[in-house]
């Protein structure tokens, strides 16, 4: 069985590239996913942001996890919070987007969610207040935790809907203070590792749409966790029709492909799994509420081997020290042709990003 596994991650795509779409929505952007809380301790986070810059980015996507800054049942560290300003600070002035995920939950409050869910929740809103009204209004969006449809997740799903719907709460009460705030929400569903990952969703957005602006999507088409055809982006129709039931725009929050299996095959899937996507997007009705799409990861993760599988550490499209991997002039690449087709040369004086 492992050995069949292996032998389809390691497999080509079916057939050659799709030539890339001519009609791109206007709004549509790429992203990448930044940890900073891995940089080496003294180091800044200039360069890391000078080579995301490079790459054309106009969205960023970074963590405020709940164990950082609160990893004791304790007072909540300021310290951490104000970090985070910083660091959103610095990327908003290069002219980033910014999308800030929430939850990755420490320990003690995953105990107390299953001794007594209220402290739990109470205990939940008041991070989500000391994270938004931490931080400035440059944040565009708040992702209300991570692939929350999947066995990884630790939050049972029965609570699910009300983690969306207390954390939009605190949300808008900072928002009263920000009138001209045009911050949006963003789920994240992930179709790897739970079979029946449509049902929650949708279970999720009949109990919680009013607190949920967007629905992101977490595919890894070709990679170790899912085995389909690297330009297979199916389920593109199936968020199109959510899209229109709920009223909602929709987003790719995470997609990427690991190094373990080659730096050169990561390189390619870029060029050539990310068209099957813009393909699906260009052919929806409703392509122009795609807002966004996120490469999973800029840099590889410090932790390694940690936990199985190993190539959960090998996403970056450079290493930690700040080596550049075939796939980011690839990733560097595909952002110009995408921002290219979306804004002919005779607009490129007047774009704005």
């Amino acid at each position: 069985m492992l050995a069949a596994a292996l032998a389809v991650a390691l497999r080509a795509p079916r057939g050659s590239a799709a030539p890339f779409p001519s009609a791109i929505p206007k709004g549509f952007v790429w992203g990448v996913s930044w940890h900073p809380e891995n940089l080496k301790e003294g180091e800044t986070s200039k360069r890391q942001l000078d080579d995301i810059g490079e790459l054309g980015c106009g969205l960023l996507r970074f963590d405020a996890r709940w164990k950082d800054i609160q990893p004791t049942s304790g007072e909540i560290e300021e310290k951490k919070i104000a970090r985070l300003r910083e660091i959103a600070a610095e990327a908003s002035r290069r002219g980033f987007q910014l999308k800030v995920n929430l939850g990755s939950y420490p320990s003690w409050a995953l105990e107390l969610l299953r001794k007594d869910p209220d402290s739990f929740f109470a205990r939940y809103r008041q991070y989500v207040k000391a994270v938004v009204s931490g931080l400035d209004d440059n944040i565009a969006y708040y992702q209300l935790g991570n692939e929350f449809n999947t066995i990884l997740d630790p939050i049972p799903a029965e609570y699910d809907s009300r983690i969306f719907r207390e954390a939009r709460f605190e949300i808008d009460q900072v928002k009263k203070d920000r009138p001209d705030w045009k911050v949006k929400t963003v789920i994240n569903a992930c179709d790897s590792f739970y079979l029946p990952w449509k049902k929650t969703l949708e279970k999720a957005l009949d109990e919680a749409s009013s607190s949920i602006d967007v629905i992101g999507y977490d595919f890894y088409p070709g990679n170790y966790c899912n085995f389909t055809d690297w330009s297979a982006w199916q389920e593109i129709p199936y968020l199109t029709e959510l899209m229109k039931k709920y009223d909602k725009e929709a987003a790719i929050c995470e997609t990427g492909c690991p190094t373990i299996f080659g730096e050169n095959r990561q390189a390619r899937w870029i060029k050539e799994s990310t068209r099957g996507m813009l393909k699906a997007i260009a052919d929806s009705p409703l392509k122009d509420r795609f807002l966004f799409a996120v490469f999973y990861e800029y840099a590889d993760s410090p932790a390694g081997m940690i936990w199985p599988p190993p190539s959960e550490a090998t996403f970056g499209i450079t290493t930690l020290e700040g080596r550049r991997k075939p796939g980011f002039e690839a990733f560097k690449k595909l952002i110009s042709e995408t921002r290219t087709t979306q804004h002919p040369a005779k607009d490129q004086l007047i774009l704005n990003f």
